[in-house]
């Protein structure tokens, strides 16, 4: 690859993450998920074209990483995953049962 700037290399470096956990086949399925031509993402790679801010957008929603990591605002990549409704609730569950337990 061309020396790139920071947020193309980011980004397609989540093309590779993206390959080795299964959300996408292939360079084509990246670029049609992130909505890229497939001509444009060989441009990127070649140090020619950008991707556009749509598609940083999606590549990170994709990947579950932090746009300001792409765009090398920050060196934190990953973004923190939100517990779900049921691993609150089970929490929840968990403290009271232990305060029952203490006050019995």
């Amino acid at each position: 690859m061309a020396n790139l700037k920071i947020f193309n290399r980011r980004t397609l470096e989540l093309l590779s993450d993206a390959k080795h956990e299964g959300k996408v086949i292939n360079d084509k399925d990246w670029a049609k998920k992130i909505k890229v031509n497939n001509a444009n993402l060989s441009s990127i790679k070649a140090g020619k074209r950008d991707f556009t801010l749509e598609q940083m957008i999606a590549a990170a929603k994709l990947c579950g990483v932090s746009l300001d990591w792409i765009i090398g605002r920050s060196s934190v990549k990953y973004l923190a995953k939100e517990p779900t409704i049921e691993e609150v609730l089970k929490q929840a569950l968990t403290m009271v049962k232990a305060k029952t337990a203490t006050t019995k």
